[in-house]
């Protein structure tokens, strides 16, 4: 086993452990808010986390995926172009969900009638697009390896 093996096999293994935290976290808040709010606030609550929850585990869960492949040996397929795609989509709806429900003593960046952002979208903005430059960095490599793959 060469040392990016191990280290693939590595990040397999926190990811899994992420999702199955990730899971846990949402049934321990979840119950929490149905002991402490009114059935109207814990079911809107639970239904808006669990939205942000679900795309935290589907992200996770296409990064392992993603990981799964290069252990493989076969990291550059349509399946991968597709995942990074995905990823990107994820990280926009956190960096919308962000924007619409940051806590008012966040710092704050831009500030206009009420509308402010705060730093951290930035993040999810710069996040989303280098996943979307991966998806077309692996359609590329993918376009070279079939003309390889052809010409031998």
């Amino acid at each position: 086993m060469d040392n990016s093996e191990s280290v693939c096999k590595f990040l397999r293994a926190c990811l899994s452990l992420l999702m199955i935290l990730t899971f846990l976290f949402f049934i321990t808040i979840s119950i929490i808010t149905f002991s402490n709010e009114s059935l109207a606030h814990a079911i809107t609550y639970t239904f808006i986390r669990a939205l942000v929850f679900g795309t935290f585990l589907f992200l996770l869960y296409d990064l392992r995926n993603i990981v799964c492949t290069i252990i493989n040996r076969n990291p550059f397929s349509e399946k991968n172009i597709k995942k990074f795609k995905n990823i990107s989509k994820c990280i926009f709806f956190l960096g919308i969900v962000s924007i619409i429900d940051h806590p008012k003593n966040s710092p704050t960046i831009f500030d206009f009638f009420g509308f402010s952002i705060n730093a951290s979208i930035f993040i999810y903005i710069i996040l989303g697009c280098l996943s979307l430059i991966l998806a077309e960095i692996f359609k590329l490599a993918l376009k070279i390896k079939t003309e390889n793959d052809l010409t031998i």
